[in-house]
């Protein structure tokens, strides 16, 4: 998050990465073989809910609380700084982040980032942006080929879900949003440059329609969460 450019084959990792946190959290018991069942039969049994709507996208409860986690991790890693920084510039701006970060509750920069990632695709799809089959293939496979490197609680997850869902389903459609985001930010940033970009994504969020499910989210507001991403951005500079 708050380092420079990184290699393809890097990036790649980061995206699988978090693709994969999703499947993160422990849920319940694990069934004891894996299932092969259709999207609504696998939320049944792992018990996901919906909880808001983001331009017509569902969000899950699981994805939800995924984040929130993602976010203390992070902020506990940020903790422990490195005797041998990269440079003090990284140092400083990391520090920057973190004080941003501990004066919002992780659950309000969840759903900033939820915000972000659902309007940005929703954008890509409007835009006509669309990523090749092959090229999710492609990254699926890649996956595959190093799946044993990952923790064992995405390999639970799977079990849970069932291969089949997993390989076919669920991690195709994650790197084809992660992939459509990324490519709409290139495009963006090319016509309009980074401040440009900062002021599209933004916008995206203002003009955005979001419909609470759960009761207990109502106290979620979107000005906060962009309170939050707008000072996050100008810590990260």
């Amino acid at each position: 998050m708050f380092f420079k450019r990184r290699s393809d084959k890097h990036l790649s990792k980061i995206i699988l990465m978090a693709i994969l946190v999703l499947g993160l959290i422990i849920i319940g018991c694990t069934p004891s073989k894996p299932k092969e069942v259709k999207d609504q039969e696998v939320r049944n049994e792992i018990g996901e809910t919906i909880i808001m709507e983001i331009e017509g996208q569902q969000v899950t409860r699981r994805e939800f609380e995924s984040k929130i986690q993602t976010i203390k991790d992070n902020m506990a890693r940020m903790e422990e700084f490195p005797e041998d920084w990269p440079s003090e510039d990284t140092k400083a701006k990391v520090t920057k982040q973190l004080e941003v970060m501990k004066s919002y509750a992780p659950k309000l920069i969840a759903y900033a980032s939820l915000l972000s990632d659902y309007t940005q695709y929703a954008a890509a799809k409007k835009l006509g942006i669309s990523v090749s089959q092959e090229k999710i293939n492609k990254q699926v496979e890649a996956t595959r080929e190093r799946i044993d490197e990952l923790p064992e609680d995405i390999q639970n997850y799977i079990d849970t879900v069932g291969e089949k869902y997993y390989w076919e389903t669920y991690l195709p459609r994650g790197y084809e949003r992660a992939l459509a985001r990324a490519e709409l930010r290139n495009k963006i940033t090319s016509e309009k440059g980074k401040e440009g970009w900062d002021e599209y994504r933004f916008d995206l969020i203002k003009e955005t329609d979001v419909k609470v499910i759960d009761p207990e989210l109502e106290g979620l507001e979107k000005e906060r969460a962009l309170d939050y991403l707008e000072e996050f951005n100008v810590a990260s500079k």
